[in-house]
């Protein structure tokens, strides 16, 4: 039986001997296979991340150009509507002529534009309908002379002697400065934000 004792004894070694090599087979593989997947990780993350720049950047100018193109529309929209307005506000201008509050304004009008030529002789021209208004005005300001001109544009204009000031008083005039101020408005209002 010693024999057999001794078969038995080898053989439990050798299934302790073959189950420790098998557990450091096991963990030397598992091992092996961390390492790799850290490497082909660490390899990917090489690999896209000149991708994922390149499309960060390209979502970025994505935006950028969807934002500067709303702004553009935006600017777009608002030009065609101040168009829009002042093509109906330039159809009514000659009625304006006919307006008494028109008339009652052309008193502080005249006095802001004859500022611009002091006391030097000077050349109101304007169409008929405001002549007389005009004319009631200036009653006693020798250096000034209106002239009802049926093609003048609504409105007046002042004019020195050899037209080396011309204050320009026309509706057309006064609405194209105010146009000017407003397209300039709706500019700054697009800068509104990123």
């Amino acid at each position: 039986m010693a024999i057999e004792q001794l078969l038995a004894v080898l053989e439990q070694d050798a299934e302790a001997e073959r189950q420790t090599i098998l557990a450091e087979a096991r963990s030397e593989a598992d091992r092996i296979r961390r390492e790799a997947a850290e490497r082909a990780t660490e390899r990917r993350a090489q690999l896209l991340a000149p991708r994922e720049r390149a499309w960060r950047q390209a979502a970025a100018l994505a935006v950028e150009e969807a934002r500067q193109q709303g702004r553009t529309e935006i600017l777009a929209a608002r030009a065609g509507l101040l168009d829009r307005i002042f093509a109906m506000v330039r159809s009514r201008l000659p009625a304006m002529l006919r307006d008494s509050r028109y008339h009652g304004a052309l008193a502080d009008q005249l006095a802001d534009a004859l500022t611009y030529v002091g006391d030097q002789p000077c050349i109101v021209r304007c169409p008929p309908p405001i002549g007389d208004t005009l004319r009631s005005i200036t009653a006693g300001r020798e250096a000034v002379t209106v002239v009802e001109d049926p093609n003048a544009p609504p409105g007046f204009t002042v004019r020195s002697p050899e037209d080396r000031v011309v204050v320009d008083q026309t509706l057309e005039g006064r609405l194209e400065r105010l146009q000017s101020i407003l397209a300039l408005q709706s500019l700054s209002d697009l800068q509104i934000g990123p």
